[in-house]
């Protein structure tokens, strides 16, 4: 639970380094010192960001002052932690380690890659892709991949795409396959991938798309023109007939052209409901949102301009009318919604991706020798693409071979064949050959992550303050739990004697031990007249339940037992002041009468405020602690410098 607390944490701290006022060199000035530690301000406003960051003065000199008080004693628990030797505890060093592949598997994912795909698609959105398609339809998969074949061959053998579009596609509504302008997050992630590494011209596929297959043809590449807001006029041949619909089509034209007004024609006639209330304005689009048609026109027009005539779809007839234009937004405005939407699809960006990895590995200074890969391919078996081997023969000599080395590491075939023997899994579609190549690139890119990691404290500093604060997290809580919380705990004398000591503390000595009796008025009066009376007073309340039912047989009642404390909300009296044998009959609007018996009234136990007291004692243990502590480790402030870093005019 701790770990994923403070891991919660990390991904919030990873955007909360708000000193953006403070120099670059006062950063590196020395605010203060405790015990042997010296302190910078970049350590101490690292952590002050992230605790005060819903803090109305923050930056404010009584907000530092105080804060830096806190700092001193966390700084203080966290040296004698390792006086202790915390630091050495297992539990400290695995979970700490926990955290750290945590941290850096966030930073490579997020900061290394994600960030860097981000603005791969920036770059996607900035280009316009147009594409051609035929659609192969049938149950039977590998006669369709048989077909996309012969596809693929024909066009490279210079075959005409029109002819190949009307032999093979089963979708004959679209001339010569058009399928329009797309760019990012637009088509299929297989195909947008492939078709953003491709040259116009290019014949891609085949791509499954449901049960159908497709192959794609790239036509070209433009600018994005960014986006158009437009209304229209909708007229559906489909409802209404062919002729009937481009007859009342051109008769809206007509009256347009006659100077009327186009946002009332649409009020009046657009078929389309969602728009035509609104004058026919429909919304915002990039290419590749709307129909081929419907988009061409509407992409070609200035704002204020009007289809020159009716535009056919498949859905019918449209006139067109532009209400404005815009350019695509800047990466900087974007790049939050393109990081999430890489980091939801980065499927998407699978070529670049790894392009990306190998940028990384050719900084690293990865050097490979693969062809080797065939000594370990005979030394292995075929069956391990089925079965789990109970060893492998890594100990080979010819093993020995050098396979890669990366980060200034040397990795031989005989770490890959330990690598295949950890990692093993079934790989029954593969050839041996096949599946080694499989392992090497996982070999490859497992190496490529853990040279990653080293190097995220160089490129990224505050990666570097964050592992440091989470240790010392760690730290903290040891410290804490050893010398205040556990040892509040486990001294149980030290408690009872601190509540003995503390009872004023609590405004309050007393406890009420009652019966809640609930019934009609009738029945609880009844109740009140045998409680009162010493001769029945002492009796248990089943007795005097009998007594009460028996001269009312078709009343009910009942009663609860409880222990009243003086800080609990609504008491019915000061308990005091209370006596033994008190009685209070409540009768209210709205809700059920009751009477309040109060059998005996008793000094408070600890065991009745147990965890106020338990709270309040570790308090006192840890100011005990502190006391100590200040003495062991004295603190100096540079009282100039704190001040340096207040942002209001009364420093």
């Amino acid at each position: 639970m701790r770990l994923r607390v403070l891991y919660l944490l990390t991904l919030f701290a990873m955007n909360i380094y708000a000193q953006d006022h403070i120099p670059q060199d006062v950063l590196e000035d020395t605010l203060g010192t405790v015990g042997n530690e010296v302190v910078l301000v970049k350590n101490f406003v690292s952590i002050y960001d992230k605790s005060s960051f819903n803090d109305p003065n923050k930056y404010q000199y009584q907000s530092l002052r105080e804060y830096w008080d806190l700092y001193v004693n966390f700084r203080r628990k966290v040296q004698e932690a390792k006086a202790l030797g915390l630091d050495t505890v297992s539990g400290v060093k695995s979970e700490y380690e926990m955290y750290a592949n945590q941290l850096s598997n966030i930073y490579i994912n997020n900061k290394l890659i994600n960030d860097s795909l981000a603005k791969v698609a920036y770059e996607r959105m900035l280009k316009n892709v147009h594409l051609s398609y035929i659609l192969l339809e049938g149950k039977d998969r590998d006669s369709l991949r048989q077909v996309a074949k012969k596809i693929l061959q024909e066009a490279e053998a210079g075959k005409p795409w029109s002819q190949l579009v009307k032999k093979y596609s089963a979708d004959t509504t679209r001339e010569r396959g058009r399928l329009g302008w797309y760019s990012a997050f637009q088509l299929i992630p297989a195909i947008e991938d492939a078709v953003y590494h491709a040259k116009k011209g290019d014949v891609l596929g085949p791509f499954v798309v449901g049960q159908n297959l497709i192959i794609v043809r790239v036509d070209s590449f433009r600018r994005n023109p960014g986006q158009v807001l437009t209304a229209h006029i909708f007229i559906p041949h489909t409802k209404i007939g062919e002729s009937a619909a481009k007859k009342l089509i051109e008769e809206i034209y007509t009256r347009l052209e006659k100077g009327e007004s186009f946002e009332d024609l649409a009020r009046q006639f657009s078929y389309d409901r969602s728009t035509s209330q609104r004058g026919g304005q429909y919304k915002w689009f990039y290419p590749g949102e709307t129909m081929p048609e419907y988009e061409t026109v509407a992409f070609s027009l200035n704002p204020g301009e009007i289809t020159k005539e009716p535009v056919k779809t498949p859905k019918g007839y449209y006139i067109i009318k532009v209400l404005d234009r815009r350019d695509v937004p800047s990466f900087e405005e974007l790049a939050p919604m393109l990081k999430e939407q890489v980091r939801r699809e980065r499927i998407r960006f699978k070529t670049d991706e790894k392009l990306l990895m190998d940028k990384y590995r050719k900084k690293l200074g990865f050097k490979e020798y693969p062809k080797r890969l065939k000594k370990l391919v005979k030394v292995l078996d075929d069956s391990i693409l089925l079965k789990k081997p109970a060893t492998l023969p890594c100990n080979k000599f010819s093993l020995k071979k050098k396979l890669f080395v990366l980060s200034g590491e040397t990795y031989r075939l005989s770490d890959l064949c330990q690598f295949i023997a950890m990692k093993w899994r079934p790989m029954r579609n593969k050839t041996l050959e096949e599946a080694v190549k499989s392992y090497y690139r996982m070999f490859v890119d497992a190496k490529t992550r853990e040279a990653l990691k080293e190097k995220l404290p160089e490129w990224f500093p505050e990666y570097q303050a964050l592992l440091k604060e989470y240790y010392d997290g760690i730290l903290l809580f040891e410290v804490m739990d050893r010398m205040v919380w556990k040892k509040a705990l486990q001294d149980s004398a030290g408690l009872q004697k601190f509540f003995e000591e503390n009872r004023q503390r609590y405004g309050w000595t007393k406890k009420a031990e009652v019966i809640y009796w609930y019934g009609d008025t009738i029945v609880l009066k009844e109740v009140e007249k045998y409680l009162s009376d010493p001769r029945y007073a002492k009796l248990e309340p089943d007795s005097i339940k009998k007594l009460v039912l028996a001269n009312h047989t078709d009343k009910s009642l009942t009663f609860v037992r409880s222990t009243l404390l003086p800080d609990m909300d609504n008491l019915p009296f000061d308990i005091d002041k209370v006596k033994d044998g008190h009685l209070v009959l409540e009768v209210k609007k709205g809700v059920s009468p009751r009477l309040i018996y109060v059998e005996k009234v008793r000094p408070i136990e600890l065991a009745d405020v147990k965890g106020k007291v338990l709270s309040q004692y570790q308090q006192h243990l840890e100011n005990q602690w502190l006391s100590k502590l200040a003495k062991k480790y004295p603190a100096t402030l540079n009282e100039k410098v704190l001040r340096s870093l207040v942002i209001d005019n009364n420093r």
